[in-house]
């Protein structure tokens, strides 16, 4: 096969007054499709997730959890090279040649076994710093999980460039589903903190096994020092985003372990969990079909921030009415479901679930620069409101988690007219037009906040109240966009059939 060279953030231009010959986009109703088949995989695997994990707290005390979320948060910050670089880079090419797939391949692996040598290299010493002892086996064991996924990442890759979301659903559900039923069982016999880490080891383990066998490439280990080149570029640009992206939640157990105990770090990790299993849905839901669309988009700015708005509009309406309801009922929601015994992470959740918007806010314009070409930007996009949430953190948690928390979810709101700019600039979208489709879910979120809080001193609290006052903020919500219907605002509409 002749082999494509060309430089990735530029892709060849589009010849005048029609599309480039190298893009080819999906037929109509494959957009949608697309994003229907990760939104249903993301929603299956943060409900199996979720739900799963309800079953293993009733077995685990918070230290536990906070045992758990500390190893997961530095294997999460050591795995950022081997998770979504590379594959990112190949999935962007204009053509990708066998060659590179396995030079892809052979790199990750590699560079896998370097990050598990030395996680174990680090463990004790982290052990002794963060006083949490059990780090000096729980790391280097947890850590294994990158050479299992780094096994398979590069065949994910070439079934999302093929655009085959109905296999990956099936495989990351299939999966999850193993390595939550392998936790339960092993927290049910009394394992502790080994239950979760052998769940997330099964897990990864199994999607592997699956993506290498539903691939059509076969991966050799061999490297070619031009396509390690061609990659290297957007590689460490996607390098650089993921990481600015992922350091901020892997970081923020870490510095709590550092300044309180792993109990807290569990009750933060619990509140954490559930409001990022929400902003996770929405991130997972957009990102591969995003990236994938708008590189094809890249030599037509007009259609690609046409459908970018679109997309924003669709995901807004759904997303402000979900991370509302979460910061309404979850407090609550969170003793009935975890127990009593988890109530102080119940407390948390609503300052989280304005944190974990604002970071989603962060993340489809970072995705839509990263595949235009606009790599290096949508780095600085991600960077500076992630060093000050980490400063804020660090520096106001000397008070109080809530305090430290308050002052991130402060930085977020103050932040929104800062990213319309950006937006504006970089990805053609106007700030105007975003808050033009945004007003009617907004004036929704704003009915159903009052109807909620008109209601709930009339109902009781507990597992009958919970689906009244649900009830009550869906019908409000759905009401406004009725009223809103009814006269004549008809952009919802327009942009959910512009996607499809």
């Amino acid at each position: 096969m002749t082999e494509a060279r060309c430089e990735i953030d530029h892709p060849p231009p589009a010849p005048p007054g029609g599309r480039s010959k190298n893009v080819r986009l999906p037929r109509p109703g494959t957009r949608a499709l697309a994003f229907l088949w990760t939104a249903g995989e993301s929603a299956a695997r943060q409900i199996m997730g979720l739900g799963l994990s309800l079953a293993v707290l009733a077995f685990v005390t918070p230290h536990d959890l906070g045992v758990y979320s500390i190893a997961f948060s530095i294997v999460l910050v050591l795995a950022l090279i081997v998770d979504d670089p590379v594959s990112e880079a190949l999935i962007q090419r204009p053509v990708a040649s066998a060659l590179d797939w396995d030079t892809g391949f052979t790199v990750n692996l590699a560079v896998a076994c370097g990050m598990v040598a030395f996680a174990a290299a680090i463990s004790s010493p982290v052990a002794a710093w963060l006083a949490v002892p059990e780090l000096r086996t729980a790391l280097p064991v947890l850590a294994a999980c990158i050479i299992a996924g780094a096994l398979g990442n590069i065949q994910r890759s070439h079934l999302t460039r093929d655009m085959r979301f109905p296999v990956l659903v099936k495989i990351s559900v299939a999966a999850n589903l193993a390595g939550g039923a392998g936790a339960l069982a092993l927290a049910v016999a009394g394992f502790g903190y080994w239950a979760m880490i052998a769940g997330t080891l099964i897990t990864n383990a199994a999607g592997t096994a699956m993506y290498r066998r539903a691939a059509s490439w076969r991966p050799r280990l061999r490297i070619s020092r031009e396509s390690l080149l061609s990659l290297s570029g957007f590689a460490g640009q996607s390098f650089a985003a993921h990481c600015v992206s992922l350091m901020r939640e892997g970081t923020l157990p870490i510095i709590l372990g550092y300044a309180s105990s792993a109990t807290d770090v569990g009750y933060f990790s619990l509140a954490l969990r559930i409001s990022r299993t929400l902003g996770l849905f929405f991130e997972d839901m957009t990102r591969r079909p995003l990236f994938t669309l708008m590189s094809r988009l890249a030599q037509e700015p007009q259609r690609a921030a046409s459908f970018l708005l679109d997309l924003i509009t669709v995901v807004g309406a759904v997303a402000l009415p979900a991370f509302a309801g979460l910061a309404l009922l979850g407090p609550d929601a969170a003793v009935l479901v975890f127990g009593a015994k988890w109530a102080p992470a119940g407390h948390l959740l609503p300052l989280l679930c304005a944190i974990v918007f604002g970071w989603f806010t962060l993340h489809v314009p970072a995705v839509a620069m990263r595949a235009t070409g606009e790599a290096r930007r949508s780095i600085w996009l991600l960077a500076v409101p992630t060093a000050i949430d980490l400063v804020l953190f660090a520096t106001l948690l000397r008070a109080d988690l809530e305090t430290a928390l308050t002052g991130m979810a402060v930085r977020a709101a103050v932040w929104l007219p800062l990213l319309a700019a950006v937006v504006h600039r970089r990805l053609g979208v106007a700030g105007t037009a975003i808050l033009a489709r945004w007003t009617l879910p907004l004036l929704g979120v704003c009915c159903m906040t009052l109807c909620i809080e008109i209601v709930r001193p009339h109902v009781n609290a507990g597992w009958t109240g919970l689906p009244v006052l649900l009830t009550v903020g869906a019908l409000s919500y759905a009401a406004v966009l009725a009223a809103g219907w009814a006269l004549g605002d008809r952009r919802l509409y327009r942009a959910l059939r512009e996607i499809r």
